[in-house]
């Protein structure tokens, strides 16, 4: 079973980027990879100035603890690797549209509900998806929301089974014995690219 932690940053994958906030004369237009930080901020939606001025520099955001709905402008961010949205009440429906670069999602403390609506358009629009966290939701069931260890473990199966780049699935790595067993359990419900995946681990296992 899962702990109650939430995975943390690498302070060492963050070294040679520049945080901004929404205050401050770092607001100018800047070249250097950078990372934005509107934690608790109370906004609905990702201020203008900043995507015209920082978008195609931008390489993490976290916007946690507010309520953003509307994803559109993660178009205007390419290069984007990291975004953090725990607690902002999204749903299984929400949209990322194309995410090529990123590697890290958290959704913590949200309310998706629906594992297999979230997890295809994750599938279709981050194809990179390395880490995922999105513990304390009704579609990620664990001890600590009332699930049973069956529905955890089926629940890993299911995501890992849908993500084959996945690394990372809430406060547990993904081990080479869980990737086999979910393209078994799964088999029929794998994209063709996860199914070539699963011959090739095979193969070096064998």
């Amino acid at each position: 079973m899962p702990t109650a932690a939430i995975p943390s940053y690498s302070p060492n994958s963050m070294k040679h980027r520049k945080t901004l906030t929404l205050q401050g004369p770092d607001m100018g237009t800047n070249t250097e990879p950078v990372e934005i930080d509107l934690a608790y901020r109370g906004l609905h939606a990702m201020p203008s100035k900043l995507l015209r001025e920082q978008g195609r520099n931008i390489r993490l955001i976290d916007a946690t603890g507010n309520n953003i709905k509307d994803f559109h402008f993660l178009q205007d961010i390419p290069y984007l690797e990291t975004l953090v949205l725990d607690y902002n009440d999204l749903t299984s429906h929400v949209k990322f549209y194309n995410l090529p670069r990123l590697h890290t999602l958290w959704v913590n403390h949200n309310n998706i509900t629906n594992l297999g609506v979230f997890i295809t358009m994750l599938r279709k629009s981050c194809p990179r998806l390395k880490i995922l966290s999105m513990m304390d939701n009704d579609a990620a069931p664990s001890y600590f929301n009332g699930g049973t260890f069956a529905q955890y473990q089926d629940y890993r199966l299911y995501v890992i089974s849908q993500l084959p780049n996945l690394r990372m699935l809430d406060d547990r790595p993904v081990t080479p014995e869980e990737k086999e067993e979910a393209y078994e359990v799964y088999a029929q419900m794998c994209p063709r690219t996860v199914r070539t995946l699963l011959l090739t681990f095979q193969h070096f296992e064998g």
